[in-house]
């Protein structure tokens, strides 16, 4: 026959852990911040390729970066290991 017993519920239930941002995130955040500072001053972002990375990836998340600040008239364009992205409004500026 089992045996019945009460407990407190904070003795029993798991406790919440805080957990930080994702890896994920971070890199987000980072291409997001990295590409605000160089658009707010006018310049293009440069992004030398790692080794490990693809160039499509790197291209994906500057584009993403761009639509969450608002930047629709973001340039992407790549030569042989470095990505640059622009804005076309500088880029129309004498």
């Amino acid at each position: 026959m089992p045996r019945f017993s009460t407990a407190p519920v904070t003795e029993v239930a798991p406790q919440r852990t805080t957990k930080g941002p994702s890896p994920r995130s971070l890199l987000q955040q980072e291409y997001r911040e990295v590409l605000q500072n160089a658009l707010d001053v006018g310049h293009a972002l440069v992004i030398e390729q790692d080794p490990a990375d693809k160039a499509l990836t790197i291209r994906n998340r500057v584009s993403k970066a761009a639509q969450a600040l608002g930047h629709d008239d973001l340039t992407i364009r790549r030569k042989g290991t470095t990505i640059l992205a622009y804005s076309r409004l500088a880029d129309d500026s004498p």
